[in-house]
């Protein structure tokens, strides 16, 4: 008996040697928290439809992270990614609602994402940065970690919330299967759109009549009732009607009635910061209850943005709604408003503004250094850095490099955005000629403006079409009265020169120097209505200025052609005005008290210009001609005490002999001028 007793005291304690040594074995693998996983007999997690009965427990150096043998339920997650990708995804689901990392949501159900393609391993999280630096109305928590399968360690994971509603989540009224009329019926539902699926006979799903695939995510399919199917697929449709509507600009009528018109713009900012190619065609908008406004977001998946993605090349210079994958309907329509392009732009100067750039850059610098022990680890087990594993542009070879690319890319795109996104009010229309300012020439037809062909001040230089730009001289001309009622010669302001033809049918207009005498310079206007003209040759009255075949492409030769202004857009004008000419040396506010000193007078090779700002600052030095064309601009600072000296030399301004001023714009305030001569 004694002997039976110690034997069972020895199996007692080799359990609990046993046990502890398991214990001691779930320690922390690196700085992160280190999630220890195992499933009810080692059973391998092969579907993501099947859930896995198993335990989780989290290891962490802060004891309020830290859970013990908590009964889960686990199984893959994605799609391409989970049945082309080694290193899985996961989604697991707790008996009841669970904090975990001290992320803001209590909930049942939490992602694991690889980031397999990402060697970065953050480019969902910045991602998700980009969304809270917008305000959006929600976006998913992260946290990361290490994680360990049955004993083995699978590597690097990001935690994240599932999307689903809740209070912490995608913050929607719940909606319960009795719930079948209105006003109740109205919300809240989560809805995703995506390009991948098939939904022909699936109650669940609706493809538009734009081609978009739209799924009911929430409610979940077990809770749904026809009822909510038919009021939030018939409110689907509505939207897309009205975005498609011919008054759809209308603010009161149209889309915007629709949309929660500020997340709309935070979500397409968000879409084309991160470059995310499945941005239009795999994205989530929602809906609130008592709310007939669809509301874009939350933003997910982000793995293969920010330039990740060789099916598009090189994406730095891309925008995704033109370059991302479709169907891509209600985001090219959105595009179509130039509302929407109005506001997408003042809000990407805000941000801008605001930081957001120098504020991912330093998020990227700190998430890399939290990520050191761990990114090398991840990338002992998966030795890839070398390796392209799914649609990577590129394998870098380091982390260190995978994470400059992202930096650079980040920064490249900001310039890049700068350009892209630029808003011009639409010019203003009229058929009214002022000699004493500039006027851009456009086409009825195309919107495109007559432009002298690369900006050349070559004389003889063909005229051609271009987009409309109020900033290019080469697009602006002067309208010199000559003799009679509307008789014209039209001025280049870039180049000097005026517009010339040689009296034949189909010929490309040039430019050359003023004549006098030269009637193949002078041209009628013809007044249509309040906003276009044809112009008419003098010389040749039968041919009238002329976009060749009508053709929308830019370099589009500008030529006359037989009279036909009241029957062919390709020969009506609108003029829109510019810049006030400046006629005299007076208007020029010409320096007169010495602050301003240039010397040698006159100019041979060089002369040299002195004067004192009083404090450091920034100038601007521009040299123009007497009748306001400038034609030499350079930057440049002052000394610690505000002096600027600076040389002119003849062979970079590119003068001819005469008279010119010098202007001197200060970052003060201060603007002098003075006259230089050349000789």
């Amino acid at each position: 008996m004694i002997q039976s007793k110690k034997y069972i005291l020895l199996i007692f304690y080799m359990c609990l040697l046993c046990s502890s040594l398991s214990v001691l074995a779930q320690t922390q693998l690196t700085n992160l928290p280190t999630f220890y996983i195992s499933t009810a007999n080692n059973t391998a997690i092969t579907s993501t439809e099947i859930w896995v009965d198993a335990k989780l427990s989290i290891v962490s150096y802060d004891e309020s992270e830290c859970i013990k043998d908590s009964i889960i339920k686990i199984r893959g997650r994605g799609n391409a990614s989970w049945d082309r990708m080694l290193k899985k995804s996961f989604r697991i689901k707790f008996a009841d609602d669970t904090r975990i990392l001290n992320m803001p949501a209590k909930d049942n159900n939490w992602v694991l994402l690889a980031n397999f393609a990402d060697k970065t391993l953050m480019r969902n999280a910045v991602a998700f940065e980009v969304g809270r630096f917008l305000s959006m109305q929600y976006t998913p928590a992260v946290k990361y970690a290490d994680v360990v399968l049955n004993g083995d360690y699978i590597g690097n994971y990001l935690i994240t919330d599932q999307l689903n509603v809740d209070k912490n989540r995608v913050n929607i009224q719940k909606l319960d299967t009795l719930t079948t009329t209105l006003p109740d019926i109205t919300g809240g539902y989560l809805m995703e759109i995506n390009g991948t699926l098939d939904t022909i006979d699936d109650p669940y799903y609706t493809k538009t009549a734009k081609g978009l695939n739209i799924i009911v995510k929430y409610p979940q399919e077990e809770d749904v009732n026809k009822e909510q199917l038919s009021y939030i697929k018939g409110f689907t449709n509505t939207f897309e009607n009205t975005l498609f509507s011919t008054n759809y600009k209308d603010p009161i009528s149209g889309y915007r009635a629709m949309v929660d018109t500020t997340e709309l713009v935070n979500w397409y900012l968000a879409c084309e910061i991160t470059g995310n190619s499945d941005a239009f065609w795999s994205t989530y908008w929602h809906k609130m209850r008592f709310d007939e406004k669809l509301i874009f977001g939350p933003l997910w998946d982000f793995d293969i943005a920010f330039n990740n993605d060789n099916r598009l090349g090189d994406a730095t210079q891309k925008l995704i709604r033109v370059a991302g994958f479709n169907p891509k309907a209600w985001i090219t329509q959105f595009a179509s408003d130039d509302w929407f392009l109005k506001k997408v732009y003042q809000r990407f100067q805000e941000i801008k503004t605001n930081g957001m750039l120098p504020h991912l850059l330093t998020y990227i610098d700190d998430t890399k250094a939290y990520l050191f022990s761990s990114q090398e680890k991840n990338f002992t087990h998966w030795n890839i850095l070398n390796t392209i594993v799914y649609r990577e542009l590129e394998a870098r070879g380091t982390y260190d490099n995978e994470v400059s690319f992202l930096k650079s890319y980040i920064t490249e795109r900001f310039d890049y955005l700068e350009t892209a996104l630029k808003y011009t009010e639409p010019p203003v229309y009229t058929s009214t000629i002022d000699p004493a300012y500039y006027y851009s020439i456009i086409n009825r037809k195309t919107g495109k403006a007559i432009e002298v062909q690369n900006a050349s001040v070559a004389e003889n230089t063909g005229l051609v079409q271009s987009v409309y730009d109020d900033m290019k001289a080469s697009q602006q001309w002067k309208f010199n009265l000559v003799t009679g009622a509307d008789i014209y010669t039209l001025q280049n302001k870039n180049s000097g020169f005026v517009i010339k033809n040689d009296g034949q049918s189909g010929t490309q207009l040039t430019q050359s120097n003023i004549s006098a005498d030269s009637q193949y310079q002078l041209w009628k206007i013809v007044k249509l209505d309040n906003q276009f003209v044809g112009i008419q040759n003098v010389l040749s009255t039968q041919y009238s200025i002329n976009n060749k075949g009508g053709s929308v492409n830019d370099n589009n030769p500008i030529i006359q052609y037989a009279n036909n202004i009241t029957g062919s857009q390709n020969q009506q004008w609108a003029f829109v005005k510019q810049s006030k000419v400046i006629t005299s040396l007076e208007s020029l506010n010409v320096d007169s008290d010495r602050h301003l000193h240039i010397a040698p007078q006159p100019m041979n090779e060089v002369s040299y210009v002195t004067c004192n700002f009083g404090n450091v600052c920034s100038v601007l030095i521009s040299v123009i001609t007497i009748d306001g064309k400038t034609i030499y601009m350079k930057k440049t600072t002052t000394n610690q005490s505000g002096y600027l000296t600076e040389q002119l030399l003849a062979s970079e301004l590119k003068v001819k002999s005469g008279l010119y001023i010098v202007k001197i714009t200060a970052s003060n305030g201060i603007t002098l001028s003075a006259k230089l001569l050349k000789q």
